[in-house]
């Protein structure tokens, strides 16, 4: 079957790079409603012009998955109803720095609670076949940018720093340095500083008038990360630096449970694929079902 790469081009009307013509060819139905191709403009990166185009885009393997989420048709994920969903969502990291972007966020609530849930998304899809350095910019060091001070980031920058400088296997490390940022603005949310909270809703207008700063102080804050898992029968030496990159993330995880309050998640896409695929069915007849299938599924890794 070749490379993963070579796979997901078959039968597309795409360039030797794997980039289409345009985005719309790379999402679902081939069209992109106004205000989330706005939320995909107001990020960073020029997305939809750019990176957006290649069919191992991992913003358009998210758009894809999540789109269709709506309060009439909810996406259950460990008991929650999730029923809002937003792409480039811009966080406040460090103060006067710019802001990271984090591809998903879920807004949803248990039955019979009123607390509303904040789950967020980093979807990655092949960039860990990539060899990217570490670089983390010297401004996290710089206590005076800190907006959370009640955790102890030298102490949790220093084992980051350790643990990416130990690893000799995996080549991908600039998905740990993402990673940091998005801990930085989590821990600013999580810890109700009233800059990240107020900055959130004012730098992404679309999030709605029914979430405000009070239901955002009262939230609980979730993360996942998500990242595709190739088939190891179909694709072995790409599977390989999944796992390597997998063994990497799970280092960095932990680090993040022992100095901050945030408890993240790693998740493949088959894991959500398998959770979520009986929901995924209703839409629109199973048409979105098989157009996942056959666009990204067939070349995971099924447990």
């Amino acid at each position: 079957m070749g490379t993963i790469k070579e796979a997901l081009r078959e039968g597309l009307p795409c360039n030797k790079q794997g980039y289409l013509r345009t985005f719309q060819e790379n999402v679902y139905t081939g069209s992109m409603q106004s205000d989330v191709q706005g939320m995909f403009r107001d990020g960073s990166g020029n997305e939809l012009d750019s990176k957006a185009k290649a069919v191992h885009s991992s913003s358009m393997l998210g758009y894809n998955f999540f789109h269709w989420v709506t309060k009439n048709r909810p996406l259950t994920i460990d008991g929650i109803d999730y029923t809002k969903v937003f792409f480039e969502v811009k966080m406040t990291v460090l103060k006067g720095t710019n802001p990271a972007n984090m591809d998903i966020l879920l807004i949803g609530k248990k039955k019979r609670e009123r607390k509303i849930h904040l789950l967020f998304i980093e979807s990655k899809f092949l960039e860990y076949l990539e060899n990217k350095e570490y670089k983390l910019g010297i401004s996290y060091e710089n206590s005076q940018k800190w907006q959370d001070k009640d955790t102890i980031w030298m102490d949790f920058l220093n084992a980051v720093r350790k643990c990416v400088d130990e690893e000799s296997i995996c080549k991908y490390k600039e998905g740990i340095k993402q990673g940091v940022s998005h801990i930085f603005a989590l821990s600013n949310l999580a810890h109700k500083n009233e800059n990240a909270i107020s900055d959130l809703l004012r730098k992404n207008k679309c999030l709605g008038h029914d979430l405000n700063e009070e239901s955002v102080k009262g939230a609980d804050i979730h993360f996942i990360n998500l990242i595709f898992e190739p088939s190891e029968k179909c694709f072995l030496d790409e599977h390989k630096k999944f796992k390597d990159y997998e063994t990497l993330y799970n280092k960095f995880m932990n680090i993040v449970k022992g100095h901050t309050c945030i408890n993240p998640t790693f998740m493949t896409y088959s894991e959500l694929w398998q959770m979520a695929q009986n929901q995924i069915m209703k839409v629109n007849n199973g048409h979105l079902h098989q157009y996942l299938n056959d666009r990204y599924m067939r070349f995971a890794e099924m447990k």
